[in-house]
């Protein structure tokens, strides 16, 4: 009896032989009309929304100054998609595409004919978003569908913020539906947040009038809020693609510990607020953002590393901090709501940086150019980027 693995496969192949007989001509054009006119294909990564959205904006910039090329592009568990149907109106870009792109791998000449979406790891270090006004739009009907959901809600065009606290729910269900059953998602568990340390902040924005949407497309814990301005919508059971891009690209701002679909409000210059965000040395210093990271502890001491130590131990593994005898310990509620005062004055255009502050921010900035992998993960310093003011004022003796 055969096994549903080896059914699988043998499944998988049959698919790929019988979409061969448009798929090989394609790639055997693509060899034919070079240099003349240059055809390509590259695989996005459609699965992981914060690297599907920069990803495909920084491709459709990119198109505006090439000349007699395209790129077909495979997209495969898209994570998103709203955004999907939104950027396929200006690149092509399809799950059917994964025929030649495979393809394109066994046909000789295929270097020159593979494309990579992005080249620095989804990170807009050149400015891109910034100084280029291509974005994908929301159609009209789209939009309506958006307002009437909300307005269903109760909203009344009062000012709404986002707020994402990254835990490893989708991490796990991604794993699930894509059958890596056997993969430890606890290496990233340094991002996380406990979404509790939240309720004060929460409240102080809706007592200022503003609506708040606890954000994901899944969560680990609902979080209970009697007030008719909230909604865990991580929770709820409407919940739907289409709401997810509009909220984030037209919120007033954004809460959120650097993750996933946050990279829209980026993408569309909206304010963000990271909270609880590591490593800092991959602050992300292109996009209109206040970073407060967690607190980093030697444990030999108990004392907090310096700045320019928060910098250099730069570590993308939990144990990895443990190992190197560090410390991580979340912001705790008193500490998050300071930084969501201080961010609700930036949105409100009441926010003022004194004489004092501006330099500590300018040594931090200092102290990052000099780091060795700076230029690897930073380039183009937003006008808009700055530390948490509460957080650098604390940390004003120990930035060396």
């Amino acid at each position: 009896m055969i096994s549903s693995k080896i059914f699988k496969n043998l499944s998988r192949a049959f698919k790929y032989l019988l979409n061969a007989f448009w798929a090989v001509p394609l790639v055997l054009t693509s060899r034919v009309v070079y240099p003349i006119f240059k055809i390509k294909f590259g695989v996005s990564q459609s699965n992981r929304i914060g690297h599907f959205i920069p990803d495909t904006l920084e491709e459709l910039i990119s198109m505006q100054v090439k000349k007699r090329e395209i790129t077909f592009w495979s997209a495969t568990f898209i994570s998103n998609k709203q955004w999907y149907k939104m950027v396929k109106n200006y690149m092509y870009i399809s799950p059917i595409f994964k025929y030649p792109v495979f393809w394109n791998r066994y046909i000789p000449g295929s270097q020159r004919h593979t494309s990579v979406m992005s080249t620095n790891s989804s990170r807009d270090t050149e400015g891109k978003f910034f100084f280029d006004l291509v974005k994908p739009k929301m159609g009209d009907l789209d939009i309506i569908k958006s307002k009437k959901f909300l307005e269903q809600l109760g909203w009344k065009d009062e000012p709404i913020i986002c707020l994402l606290s990254r835990d490893n729910a989708y991490l796990n269900y991604l794993d699930k539906s894509t059958g890596r059953l056997n993969i430890d998602r606890s290496y990233h568990a340094y991002r996380n947040s406990e979404i509790e340390t939240y309720r004060l902040a929460i409240n102080f924005l809706l007592e200022k009038g503003y609506w708040v949407f606890r954000m994901g497309s899944l969560s680990e814990k609902k979080l209970e809020i009697s007030h008719k301005n909230f909604l865990d919508y991580s929770h709820f059971s409407e919940k739907n693609d289409l709401l997810d891009v509009y909220l984030f690209s037209n919120c007033s701002g954004v809460i959120s510990t650097s993750t996933g679909i946050d990279a829209l409000s980026h993408a569309y210059g909206i304010p963000t607020l990271i909270v609880n965000g590591l490593p800092l040395g991959v602050a992300v210093t292109f996009f209109n953002t206040i970073w407060v990271p967690k607190k980093l502890m030697w444990k030999n001491t108990n004392n907090s590393l310096s700045v320019k130590e928060y910098i250099e131990n730069f570590y993308l593994h939990t144990s990895d901090y443990s190992r190197s005898g560090i410390d991580i310990i979340d912001l705790n509620q008193m500490e998050i709501l300071s930084a969501v005062v201080e961010f609700t004055d930036r949105i409100e255009g009441k926010g003022q940086v004194n004489q004092e502050e501006i330099e500590l921010q300018e040594i931090f900035i200092d102290l990052l150019r000099s780091w060795k992998d700076y230029s690897l993960h930073h380039g183009f310093i937003h006008p808009g980027f700055k530390l948490g003011k509460d957080w650098i004022f604390s940390m004003q003796n120990k930035m060396y």
